[in-house]
């Protein structure tokens, strides 16, 4: 796994809990559809962590680099499995690449789930993380379709010591347990709409 600034993920990362932290093979199954099985497990990569969070949690790191058609479709496969859709920002990269952009619009469908996190903002001022806000607001504005952005969490989330927004995001993370049914609920509506538009326009 690479890490660092930039889009060093060349694949999807799967981290979930386990007693000893360690690397599974990428050719785990998975519930994919039968459609793009290989190119979804040629393009896994699974971890386990032993981190308490991660009992309730699994987290899907998507690769930013979207090479052809499969990377969009499972893209948008698993945005419509998950339950929250988190995008990432720094100092370095407020603006959206043409990459990040496809990334975005391959899951313009589930805006509802989509929550901003603006990272490393200790090495910023207040003036220049106010003005780096708003160009992320503006960015996001023009890639999705929702007149308001989605909720922006600011902060240092590599620290030890959770804080304001890192505390807001956790309990944000936290609850959407509980709200399965609801998520459920709206995903079933959502469907039954698309069902319609695409019936009526047939």
């Amino acid at each position: 796994m690479r890490i660092g600034p930039g889009p060093k993920t060349d694949r999807f990362i799967i981290v979930t809990y386990g007693e000893n932290d360690n690397a599974i093979p990428d050719n785990l199954p998975f519930g994919a559809t039968e459609e793009f099985r290989t190119a979804f497990l040629s393009q896994c990569r699974w971890c386990c962590v032993n981190a308490p969070v991660l009992e309730k949690l699994t987290i899907v790191d998507t690769t930013e680099i979207l090479s052809d058609d499969n990377f969009a479709r499972v893209l948008e496969w698993f945005a419509d499995q998950v339950d929250v859709i988190l995008l990432f920002f720094d100092p370095e990269n407020v603006l959206i690449s043409r990459d990040f952009q496809r990334s975005i619009e391959a899951m313009n469908s589930h805006e509802d789930k989509m929550r901003i996190i603006f990272n490393k903002t200790e090495t910023m001022g207040r003036g220049e993380v106010l003005n780096a806000y708003r160009q992320i607001q503006f960015s996001v504005s023009k890639v999705l379709s929702q007149h308001e952005p989605p909720e922006i969490y600011c902060g240092s989330f590599g620290d030890d010591e959770i804080k304001f927004d890192e505390k807001d995001l956790l309990l944000d993370l936290l609850s959407l347990h509980n709200n399965i049914r609801k998520r459920k609920i709206n995903d079933l509506i959502k469907r039954a709409k698309s069902a319609k538009i695409h019936a009526l326009n047939n």
